[in-house]
């Protein structure tokens, strides 16, 4: 989940090795997985309108300016710059939408429910979730079919700032 980093990073031999002991451990977990005979397979699928909102065009025009000064430019300064841009153009033509469709998708295969949602929501999301289903056996699955939204934040998350909120959306 979006909020919740480990921060594992490392040469290629430690980020090499983790990933092979994680690996090691889902052959080993999953050995161990009671497995039913004939489970039922089920699949519910929905799209839905989220709302989007887009800065002004005059902020965006400042920030343009801003950031075309910096020379030479940094990667983060110049997709920063890219987004602006971009933003700029959509809103001056009035291409600007006011919500984008979204898919959302369940599958369940026997006692186990796999939430695929676009995106990656907080973590705190995925816990109601589960909560509110109260079952067992719930995954919440992120990045699945339009996975464009990018982060979804929690409303502590935009109190708080930080890269989920203030900067990565421009990335996506």
């Amino acid at each position: 989940c979006g909020n919740i980093n480990i921060k594992i990073h490392g040469t290629e031999k430690v980020t090499g090795r983790i990933g092979r002991l994680i690996t090691e451990e889902i052959v080993k977990v999953a050995s161990h997985i009671h497995r039913e005979n004939n489970p039922q397979i089920e699949i519910k699928t929905k799209w839905i309108k989220l709302p989007c909102t887009a800065p002004g065009i005059e902020i965006l025009k400042k920030e343009i300016k801003k950031l075309s000064k910096i020379y030479p430019i940094d990667k983060i300064n110049a997709l920063n710059l890219a987004w602006a841009r971009k933003m700029y153009g959509l809103l001056r033509n009035n291409h600007s939408k006011r919500y984008m469709r979204v898919l959302i998708q369940i599958l369940r295969i026997g006692q186990g429910l796999f939430i695929f949602l676009p995106g990656e929501l907080f973590v705190e999301f995925g816990l109601a979730i589960k909560k509110k289903l109260g079952l067992k056996h719930i995954f919440v699955v992120a990045y699945a079919n339009n996975n464009e939204i990018g982060y979804v934040p929690t409303r502590e998350a935009h109190l708080k700032g930080g890269y989920e909120v203030d900067r990565a959306y421009k990335l996506y």
